[in-house]
């Protein structure tokens, strides 16, 4: 059951992303750069090329976090010397 009471019955991927808050569908007719995967590598390049002023459209099969969300710690990223959780990362990421 989600916040608002409601629920969902054998949901595809993209009925779960809607109810998440996630973008299904392009919002824009141009962009200046596509990013496809939004695994760490794709997270990083989507959030330099918006600090950069450019419009960038992220895109994933499933979900932002690729197989590195699921990671109980990933060592030896940029900014986090001690390591970072695989959802900590990709919850600042799209942050």
């Amino acid at each position: 059951m989600y916040p608002d009471g409601t629920t969902l019955v054998q949901p595809t991927l993209r009925d779960v992303a809607r109810k998440a808050g996630l973008g299904v569908t392009a919002e824009r007719p141009f962009y200046d750069v596509v990013i496809i995967g939004a695994g760490p590598a794709g997270l990083s390049a989507a959030v330099y090329a918006s600090a950069d002023g450019l419009r960038a459209l992220l895109i994933d099969r499933q979900a932002p976090g690729g197989q590195a969300g699921n990671s109980p710690k990933i060592e030896n990223f940029l900014g986090f010397p001690s390591g970072i959780s695989g959802s900590d990362l990709t919850r600042r990421a799209v942050t």
